[in-house]
């Protein structure tokens, strides 16, 4: 369960990182240059991702022997997966940490530029800095899980006695 655990704060860090970093790498983009730099900077971006997979994930794909793996043994395996009960809330917290990450960032530009009045390059380090600081927590999200379990980390905010507070029950 501790390696799952790890797993899924790797897939949630990689998950993130991009349309987190999305506006943030455009706001500076759009300093140094037309909006047009946006475009020119994927299509840079898509030509060095298409040589280094070939050069180095994908040099020369070695012939392989197919193999077949029956609907039964993947749809049992998905069954068990969707049967675990804190096996599907882990899944649904972590839904709802990226629904909310993804509210943030369609929602941050109003809140940072037009609400408060920052200018683009405030908004731009301020964001990065929102980003940086989810990055650190789920890195260190790591370490703990591996004294911890990821019940107790979920438990954590209701540890301290006689304050009250919000429970997710497992």
């Amino acid at each position: 369960m501790k390696t799952a655990a790890r797993l899924f704060g790797l897939i949630g860090l990689i998950m993130f990182i991009a349309p987190a970093a999305a506006p943030s790498l455009g706001s500076l983009m759009l300093a140094l240059g037309e909006w047009q730099w946006i475009l020119l900077m994927l299509a840079g971006y898509a030509a060095f991702l298409v040589l280094t997979l070939q050069v180095a994930l994908f040099p020369k794909p070695q012939p392989r022997i197919p193999t077949t793996t029956p609907i039964r043994s993947l749809v049992t395996n998905y069954l068990l997966v969707l049967r675990h009960k804190t096996t599907m809330r882990f899944i649904g917290i972590q839904v709802l940490c990226f629904s909310t990450m993804l509210l943030f960032i369609t929602h941050s530009p109003f809140i940072y530029q037009e609400w408060s009045g920052l200018s683009n390059s405030t908004f731009a380090i301020l964001f990065a800095a929102n980003i940086a600081f989810m990055a650190a927590l789920n890195l260190i999200n790591r370490p703990l899980l591996r004294r911890f379990s990821s019940v107790q980390l979920v438990r954590a905010p209701d540890s301290r006695p006689g304050e009250r507070s919000w429970r997710v029950t497992f």
